[in-house]
């Protein structure tokens, strides 16, 4: 991202006028040795924000009326990619789902989908 728009990550995110009226508080991405935002797993909300971005994907995108992020990109990720080539790599507690645009899909009845960041954090959407 930095390398196409000159801007770190975490500058683009917050002053990106849709995505900004999900995050109210200062918001960071966890960096490597050399200042590179971790963008699979490195952002740091704060509660409210992560509930806010959550509520804004269980809407498919949209948050106090308006619509942040297309709807058909939350239908992309909601459904999910092959559970038949998700299914060899082994994830024991998660029998049956698959992994689509860094969301991980569970095709369960309640249709819940998680983010999963490092060091085992998880915001679990059930819509």
């Amino acid at each position: 991202m930095q390398g196409r728009t000159y801007r770190h990550l975490d500058g683009f995110l917050v002053q990106a006028p849709r995505l900004a009226a999900t995050i109210k508080a200062d918001a960071y991405f966890t960096v490597d040795p050399n200042g590179t935002e971790f963008a699979g797993g490195g952002l740091n909300l704060t509660l409210r924000d992560l509930a806010r971005f959550g509520e804004m994907m269980r809407l498919r995108g949209t948050y106090n009326g308006r619509q942040i992020v297309p709807a058909s990109v939350i239908d992309d990720i909601r459904r999910g990619g092959n559970r038949e080539q998700f299914a060899p790599a082994g994830y024991k507690t998660l029998p049956g789902w698959s992994y689509r645009n860094m969301w991980w899909i569970s095709h369960n009845t309640h249709e819940a989908f998680a983010a999963r960041g490092s060091i085992s954090t998880q915001r679990l959407k059930w819509p």
